[in-house]
């Protein structure tokens, strides 16, 4: 394992502990956190869930045309 890749380790972990203090620190902002992830991943769903592309070919035109 090189210097760099220990510096970066040692940073990571420095700046998980620090996340880990805020949110011991002020508990409000893990619900506030978690509430948007959840409302987050519920938003990303329903756009995933109800995307119709759109069609432009000549056919598709046509057929849509008949109805």
């Amino acid at each position: 394992m090189s210097s760099e890749q220990i510096i970066n380790k040692i940073q990571f972990s420095c700046d998980d502990i620090r996340l880990g203090v805020f949110f011991r620190r002020y508990p409000i902002t893990r619900v506030f956190v978690f509430v948007y992830m959840l409302l987050l991943h519920f938003w990303v769903m329903i756009v995933l869930l109800t995307y119709e592309p759109e069609i432009h070919n000549a056919s598709s035109y046509e057929i849509l045309k008949k109805q």
